[in-house]
């Protein structure tokens, strides 16, 4: 009778800890997390003008481009100022930044 209970007991407590550790590997952000992977993220930005008059330029596309990719990582268009701004957490997804 006591091994019949000492099992039971044992089922609940490695179940509690499964739930447990389970919950920690949950999504960080829109990515799920990924334990001792470095990771970082950067924010790239800028201005574009004109180099004779250095007047800013609008609405010009900025896009970064992945070593050998034909097709941008992310990409934006520069305001009524030139400026531009990209954050590069999402490098790895496919498709633009908005």
């Amino acid at each position: 009778m006591s091994e019949r209970i000492s099992r039971s007991v044992s089922r609940v407590f490695l179940s509690i800890l499964g739930i447990l550790i389970g919950a920690g590997c949950g999504k960080v952000g829109s990515h799920p997390a990924e334990y001792g992977v470095p990771s970082a993220r950067y924010r790239l930005d800028g201005i574009v003008r004109v180099r004779a008059t250095q007047a800013p330029v609008e609405s010009i596309r900025v896009s970064l481009f992945a070593n050998g990719d034909s097709n941008p990582q992310l990409s934006t268009l520069t305001g009524p100022d030139g400026k531009w701004s990209m954050d590069t957490g999402r490098v790895h997804d496919s498709g633009t930044n908005k």
